[in-house]
């Protein structure tokens, strides 16, 4: 099994669930977001295929001068706090 690192900002309550659920089974917050996606696909009547490829289409983002693409996650991380 292939795996890789992401980063997604569920809502307080479904965070909240996760945690609590987390804490209740002795899992980690990982895995039971990847037993309930898991769950989720094979409810939905996803199939498996670990073959499946899916195509990447690049884009200009057309950034305003002096914006760095490699620190647009440590912008977005400052705007939510602020929004907090």
């Amino acid at each position: 099994m292939h795996s890789y690192r992401t980063t997604f900002s569920p809502s307080p309550r479904v965070a909240r669930a996760i945690r609590e659920l987390a804490r209740r089974e002795g899992k980690s917050v990982s895995r039971i977001v990847d037993e309930l996606l898991q769950a989720a696909l094979d409810q939905s009547g996803h199939e498996r295929n670990a073959n499946e490829g899916f195509k990447v289409e690049p884009f200009a983002l057309n950034l305003r001068p002096g914006l760095d693409p490699t620190r647009l996650k440590d912008i977005l991380t400052d705007l939510e706090v602020e929004h907090e």
